[in-house]
């Protein structure tokens, strides 16, 4: 599913020339600070870590231009990836 999410991620363009990206996640404090400043180190583990399980990710990640938006979400047992692009 990690290699999922990033390489859609990737080939819509969602990060930046420095690998940055913004991300918003689900659960306690999210509604205070929505939107964090985050930039990718060698290979992402994210998607597996950010949720109120683990492996059941719940997050928004969004290029810093706001043109891109990708999702990820679980519903059941299958994993949802939902993006938008605006060019």
């Amino acid at each position: 599913m990690q290699d999922q999410w990033e390489g859609i991620a990737e080939g819509l363009g969602l990060f930046g020339d420095k690998d940055e990206f913004l991300i918003s996640v689900a659960g306690v404090g999210a509604a205070n600070a929505p939107w964090a400043y985050v930039r990718r180190a060698g290979p992402l583990s994210l998607a597996q870590r950010i949720g109120s399980v683990e492996g059941g990710p719940e997050f928004v990640a969004m290029s810093l231009s706001g043109h891109v938006v990708c999702g990820v979400t679980t519903e059941e047992y299958e994993v949802w990836i939902v993006t938008e692009s605006i060019e």
